[in-house]
């Protein structure tokens, strides 16, 4: 099996035919009329070295440009159904006796730019699917840890850094454009299930850079695709439910960066557009009244005295409406507001008895439930 074009000065290296290590036997690449390195046919090759091997591309002189290196695997058989050939790039395994040694890792580096000239990139793109077939996928994944109660490896992308005022290199996650008449694709960033019967989730964290001495915090932009004649595509930010007995549901926070002297906090802002709050279920009025978690407005039904509201799941600054079906009263600074409630301190330091559509409207203040506003 072809190993693929070398098109570089490999004899020059390894002084002469280059011996590949197969599955049984040893076999010898040898240096093709059209400039490339085969061994024996279907045999699978490998190239190997002691201690090192280093394949190059020949240096550039004058204005011819220098030599590329291009690893290409077998084709498919045509007619069989066959896949084409994988290429596996694998860093040494470590000394697995002992106190072990690391593995060897897996340097893919672009070349150096001459003067004022650009470096060379790094590309890594999934192949084409044929006449009916669908795109290649492009992994990036962190390794699995090896017992011990490691930590898995970490996958990172990064920008490079920019000199002088410059600024740094963007690192962009951008989801396909859609066919004539297709949906653009979707960008999923999951984070990774908890293990055994305990482990929660993991999180996902999408933060601004830091600023340094005077300069303002990143800012974090998340935009959906823009549509040609339809709706534009929509952002979601979902958080996963508990699992099992008593499990907390994940969370999702908004926070703006701290300032620092005299400088201003930063603002999570709505541009343009609405915050589309949830109703929440209906709910029964009780002494204690327990609402859901489904919404900050609820209509609140019967007839019962409500002495206190819960607070599990609610926190300081959050805010509901409340809208009465019928007649009931609602108690101020009630001193039996019920476990896990809080009393109501409502305007005038009088109860209130509603009536039907009559709405109150109240904000956790981290004590009570204050009043802000009503409709009678």
């Amino acid at each position: 099996m072809a190993i693929g074009k070398l098109v570089a000065v490999i004899s020059q290296m390894f002084g002469g035919p280059v011996k590949a290590a197969a599955a049984t036997t040893g076999q010898v690449l040898t240096k093709q009329a059209d400039g490339s390195w085969a061994g024996a046919a279907g045999g699978g090759s490998t190239i190997t070295g002691d201690p090192d091997v280093t394949i190059d591309g020949a240096d550039g002189a004058g204005g011819t440009a220098a030599g590329d290196v291009t690893i290409t695997s077998g084709d498919g058989q045509n007619g069989t159904g066959d896949p084409a050939g994988t290429i596996s790039i694998l860093g040494g395994m470590g000394d697995q006796a002992g106190a072990g040694g690391n593995g060897g890792p897996i340097a893919i580096t672009g070349g150096d730019g001459g003067g004022s000239a650009d470096p060379g990139h790094i590309y890594i793109t999934a192949g084409n699917g044929g006449s009916d077939g669908v795109g290649g996928n492009v992994d990036l994944s962190g390794g699995a840890a090896g017992g011990g109660n490691r930590s898995g490896g970490t996958a990172n992308l990064y920008g490079g850094a920019g000199s002088g005022s410059a600024a740094g290199g963007e690192c962009n996650i951008v989801a396909g454009q859609g066919g004539a008449t297709g949906v653009g694709g979707f960008v999923s960033i999951v984070a990774g299930d908890g293990g055994g019967t305990s482990g929660r989730g993991g999180d996902i964290q999408i933060q601004g850079g830091n600023a340094t001495t005077s300069g303002r915090g990143g800012s974090v932009d998340v935009q959906a695709g823009n549509a040609a004649s339809g709706a534009g595509g929509y952002v979601a930010l979902t958080a996963t439910n508990g699992d099992g007995t008593n499990s907390n549901g994940g969370e999702i926070s908004f926070q703006a960066g701290t300032p620092t002297g005299s400088g201003t906090p930063g603002t999570v802002r709505l541009v343009t557009s609405r915050l589309a709050l949830a109703k929440g279920s209906d709910v029964a009025s009780a002494n204690t009244l327990a609402l859901g978690t489904d919404g900050n407005f609820f209509k609140i039904t019967g007839t019962t005295t409500i002495n206190g509201i819960t607070t599990l799941g609610w926190q300081a600054g959050s805010v509901i409406h409340l809208m009465f079906t019928g007649a009931l009263t609602v108690t101020h600074n009630s001193g039996a507001p019920g476990t896990g409630a809080v009393a109501l301190l409502l305007n005038g330091a009088a109860n209130m008895v509603t009536a039907a559509n009559n709405t109150l409207t109240l904000v956790y203040d981290g004590t009570n439930w204050v009043e802000l506003a009503r409709k009678v």
